[in-house]
């Protein structure tokens, strides 16, 4: 049977199954899955006619009663497009209305804006977003409308809870149930806060909390010990059972005045339920210095107050309700700027955030949580180290302190136990509580805790937390396994430049490979254009490189050469491989991030090419005879043009192991020469570390190259030895800058048949 039969027998058996294979899917295709309806939408429908655009088609469960999130983006309504997005989920067969839409049931809006200090706009968008998310507690049912319209954000929050005297009643609809209530002096009563409203009697507020409307966070009675430590210096008072007691000269208009802005601290002139609060929320106080309590929420249902844990919630009372808390609110009047400016044991980090010009941050409002080092963490440091962070680059700073800042308020009553969150550098923090009481921050310990601010919360940890995108590129190498290339660096006088330069990618030859060196360059000018070959002034991340690609480096007109092999199928293969090189030396470990620019670990020093393939075999002299045939062929300028291209380049005893009349046979026919030269010439660039994976490729399987004689040669790898048509490679990757140089013991005549007498591959060659 011929060749061309046996093509066409085989295209006519993919044609058959292709066939068939399409004729099942159109039957599937036509068939609805069991329990689905197909539903179109059109004009005609009356619960979406009044939107002007919907999606043509939807599969739709045939269930009744299906709760639907619903979230709309409408995109510039001038030319009327209009997206919609329905979710059905909490599937609910009951067909009685919801329990908050019965009787006795009170609704409150709350309308948040995300509002701006700057008198400048940025135009976002022509969108305008809608979005909703509802949560049923059971006891309160609670909607967040959030609208943004170019940029600009408003959030209304509907509460529905019952109303003050109701309660609910399981499977009841509304709040059937009436319950007595009282006011709030004898709910505090009730309560047994006994100290509190002694201290409200003494400071007058009794009428207050008797008769108006507020809601109270009530310290429990044994945070009133402490008492004394919470007035003002002049304010020389301590709460007794019995009384007041003086221990100084009395003042007691100014005790008095003190006591009643603190106790004003913990009311707030609005009735808030706890289902109507959220986190991260401000309230403002009745206290005459307007200071404000935040109320955080966790996942663990804990609330707190200013940091200070809420043991019971929503005390309710005719006028108002009560909150307990475990302790007494402190004023906070400060922020994080203003607590590390006036605390002397922060003179280190206030210098670190003046020079990194973050401290418009920690002025404005937020909510931060910062695990500030104290001085005496920063003098743990190595004193280089220490220099380096806070004299070095303005970025290594940044990242330094973006590692100690959490984007919210954790409190440390959350922190039970091994706790994550995430920073600003998005890294994960580590917080843990020891079995003795004591929290940890990445192994650092938390000396001082919850040090309330107006825009957030601090820590006092006695460890710096440097993370490696802090430290420059040389210190990030000398921790990669790199110490021995950037102590020469560091010989030559290189390194200040790589560590206050930006955007930099080094390529650093890890220290098996400078200890694999046969001689390290002595002279300076020689050793210094190695050096900076190792570096590219600009951030280079593998996943944007492709193959072939040239990247500059600091040793002007000298480019590096990245190329990427990969095994084809990677998904249906147990040999899958992939290697990138950098001229050719393989990389161990890539985009490793140091704070001014990205390290790739190789496993070769890489050596600045001396020119061309032509101009680097004429430098050699042990290519002689290659050389004098390439002329003799005039195939030089190929050879000198851009490729790239890969040359087995046989040495001159290689072609003394040719017969000599057959030799002689092949240069005295420039035909037969010019075969004979391009059995040894490969398009691209194909390192040594690549060569069984492109083999792989191109002989689908079979190993083997593609020559520019259009013959195939086969690549065997045996231990420590490669082969390529029967040609032992004894030397690899020398570098050119138009392709890759590798050293034969023996010259390509002819490929090797197979028992055949032919590659089974050449059946499908006409």
């Amino acid at each position: 049977m011929s060749k061309i039969a046996i093509v066409v027998l085989i295209f006519a058996i993919f044609l058959v199954i292709a066939i068939e294979c399409g004729y099942r899917r159109r039957y599937r295709k036509n068939k609805h899955a069991p329990g689905f309806r197909r539903h179109v939408v059109n004009d005609e429908d009356k619960e979406d006619s009044d939107r002007p655009f919907r999606h043509s088609y939807r599969w739709q469960r045939r269930r009744p009663g299906n709760r639907r999130f619903h979230l709309g983006l409408f995109n510039n309504r001038r030319r009327g497009f209009n997206f919609d997005f329905d979710f059905d989920f909490d599937f609910n067969f009951d067909s009685r209305k919801p329990w908050y839409e019965g009787p006795n049931i009170c609704t409150y809006k709350d309308i948040i804006k995300n509002e701006t200090n700057s008198d400048e706009i940025e135009i976002t968008s022509h969108h305008v977003i809608r979005s909703q998310v509802c949560d049923d507690k059971g006891s309160s049912y609670k909607c967040t409308n959030s609208l943004v319209v170019g940029g600009k954000e408003e959030t209304i929050v509907e509460t529905k809870e019952c109303c003050p005297g109701f309660t609910r009643k399981i499977n009841r609809i509304g709040c059937p149930t009436a319950v007595e209530t009282k006011n709030l002096l004898d709910k505090a009563k009730e309560l047994k806060l006994t100290k509190f409203i002694e201290a409200m009697k003494i400071a007058g507020l009794e009428q207050d909390i008797k008769n108006g409307n507020v809601t109270i966070f009530a310290p429990v009675d044994k945070s009133f010990d402490q008492m004394s430590d919470l007035l003002a210096p002049k304010s020389q008072i301590t709460l007794q059972d019995t009384g007041v007691l003086m221990v100084s000269q009395p003042l007691i208009d100014t005790m008095i005045s003190d006591l009643k802005a603190m106790l004003l601290g913990h009311l707030t002139p609005e009735v808030y339920t706890s289902s109507r609060l959220n986190d991260e929320q401000l309230i403002d106080t009745a206290s005459p210095y307007k200071n404000k309590i935040r109320i955080n929420f966790y996942d663990n249902e804990l609330m707190t107050a200013n940091c200070i844990k809420v043991k019971s919630r929503d005390a309710i009372a005719t006028n108002g309700v009560i909150n307990v808390v475990e302790e007494v609110l402190e004023p906070v009047s400060e922020t994080l700027m203003e607590i590390i400016s006036s605390d002397p044991e922060m003179s280190y980090m206030k210098t670190a955030i003046g020079k990194s010009g973050l401290g418009k941050m920690f002025r404005d409002e937020g909510q931060l949580t910062l695990f500030a080092p104290s001085d005496s963490a920063f003098r743990k440091l190595d004193p280089i180290l220490l220099s380096r962070i806070l004299d070095g680059d303005t970025e290594c700073l940044i990242k330094l302190l973006q590692n100690h800042i959490l984007p919210n308020v954790i409190c440390s009553h959350a922190i039970q136990g091994r706790s994550k969150s995430r920073n600003m550098l998005n890294h994960m923090v580590n917080l843990t509580r020891a079995a003795d009481d004591k929290l940890f921050v990445n192994g650092a310990q938390s000396v001082d805790t919850d040090v309330m601010a107006t825009n957030g919360v601090l820590y006092v940890i006695d460890d710096v937390l440097v993370p490696d995108e802090a430290l420059d590129v040389l210190e990030i190498a000398r921790r990669s396994g790199a110490s021995a290339i950037v102590k020469l660096i560091e010989d030559t006088g290189l390194a200040k430049t790589l560590q206050t330069t930006q955007n930099l990618t080094l390529f650093a030859p890890s220290d098996a490979a400078i200890g694999n060196l046969e001689k390290v360059p002595t002279d300076p000018t020689e050793l210094m254009k190695v050096l900076t070959f190792h570096v590219v002034p600009s951030e280079e991340h593998t996943c944007r490189l492709y193959n072939d690609q040239q990247l500059d480096t600091l040793n002007s007109g000298k480019q590096i050469r990245f190329n990427e092999y990969t095994t084809p199928f990677p998904f249906a293969r147990f040999d899958w491989k992939w290697v990138q090189t950098a001229q050719c030396a393989t990389i161990e470990k890539s985009n490793i991030r140091a704070c001014n620019g990205i390290i790739h670990i190789v496993d070769k020093v890489l050596k600045p090419p001396a020119g061309t393939i032509l101009d680097v075999l004429a430098l050699d002299n042990r290519f002689t005879e290659l050389v004098q045939l390439i002329k003799i062929a005039e195939i030089g300028d190929m050879l000198e043009e851009d490729g790239p291209f890969t040359l087995f380049a046989p040495t001159n005893d290689a072609f003394k192991r040719v017969d000599d009349a057959e030799l002689q046979n092949i240069v005295n026919d420039k035909g037969k020469l010019k075969h004979v030269l391009y059995n040894h010439i490969f398009k691209d660039q194909i390192c040594c570390s690549g060569l069984s994976i492109v083999a792989a490729n191109v002989g689908y399987g079979a190993r083997q190259l593609k020559s520019i004689s259009e013959e195939r040669f086969t690549v065997q790898e045996m231990g420590n030895k490669t082969e390529i048509g029967g040609s032992q490679i004894t030397e690899c990757d020398m570098s050119t800058t138009n392709g890759v140089i590798h050293v034969l013991d023996k010259v390509i005549l002819k490929r090797k048949r197979n028992f055949m007498g032919d590659d089974i591959w050449d059946w499908f060659r006409f």
